[in-house]
């Protein structure tokens, strides 16, 4: 499908098609060659408006191919996918905050209409827990599974309760 051109890694989305009128919240979206920025733009070339999360981190951070094309992690993300012709939004919230996550979820009802699907991406890249497990730091280990597990049932919970609620989604 020429809508998936250039995103190899995503040959699981050429089954979707018809997602205009769907709005999509893929978290963990800001990385340039991430796998959150290419689902991102792949449902938005299919037809989804996208609301996408990242973490915010400071420019000064990025690699440094990065910084030379004046990458702004989701705020970049969102001008690919108008580019599409969709509608995008971008948002910044910590995913192991139930609070932020609600609230967040809340905007893309009231910005976007509507949320018909999550793909759960968030993660945390430091490389630090990359170690063995007889020298990794607990707290690094805590924040490891506060972002990739509890976030991940966060926003599914927070995801789900608005599906149901369109009365379009199972139970």
């Amino acid at each position: 499908m020429a809508e998936l051109e250039g995103l190899q890694g995503l040959r699981g989305l050429r089954g979707l098609q018809g997602l205009r009128g769907r709005v999509a919240l893929v978290t963990g979206a800001g990385r340039l060659r991430g796998i959150g920025r290419a689902a991102a733009v792949a449902l938005a070339r299919l037809g989804a408006d996208v609301a996408i999360s990242g973490t915010g981190r400071d420019p000064a951070t990025f690699p440094e191919d990065e910084k030379a094309i004046g990458w702004r992690d989701v705020d970049s993300v969102a001008e690919q996918i108008r580019g599409c012709g969709r509608r995008a939004l971008p948002l910044v919230f910590d995913v192991a905050d139930r609070d932020q996550v609600n609230a967040a979820v809340d905007r893309i009802i009231a910005e976007l209409g509507r949320v018909d699907i999550l793909i759960n991406n968030a993660a945390i890249a430091r490389g630090e827990d990359r170690t063995p497990v007889e020298t990794l730091d607990p707290d690094l280990f805590q924040r490891v599974v506060d972002v990739k597990v509890r976030g991940t049932f966060l926003c599914t919970q927070a995801v789900i309760r608005h599906i149901y609620r369109q009365d379009e989604g199972g139970k």
